[in-house]
């Protein structure tokens, strides 16, 4: 995964609802989320030295939070358009419209419509 690195830091973009709360070794990493007063975009930003992202990256890298690109890491100005672009990106916490609870980009949950019976009772 290739960063542009700016100086000694880069901007961590986190598109989670709440962020994430990263342990390296005995270091705990909090990066902010799209409920966060620092979000751009529905991307929580947080500045991170380059060697902790560069440890986050070979420790966390096969996760599905890193390869789909819901946290990424770019310098400052290129986070904010990056996040300008995946503004619209489902990453499956969005929320439920209640007059189409099917509606939610393709993600498959299943709501119990209002008077229908409850699919689990035996009939």
């Amino acid at each position: 995964m290739a960063t542009r690195k700016s100086a000694q830091t880069v901007r961590v973009a986190c598109r989670l609802p709440h962020g994430l709360q990263i342990k390296l070794g005995d270091q705990m990493v909090k990066l902010h989320g799209l409920h966060s007063p620092y979000a751009i975009a529905g991307h929580g930003m947080t500045d991170v030295p380059t060697d902790v992202w560069d440890a986050i990256v070979l420790a966390y890298g096969d996760r599905k939070f890193i390869k789909n690109g819901f946290v990424f890491a770019l310098d400052a100005d290129s986070a904010r358009d990056k996040a300008m672009d995946r503004k619209d990106v489902n990453a499956g916490f969005n929320a439920i419209d209640p007059r189409n609870p099917q509606g939610v980009g393709g993600i498959g949950v299943e709501i119990q419509p209002n008077g229908a019976p409850d699919r689990g009772a035996a009939e």
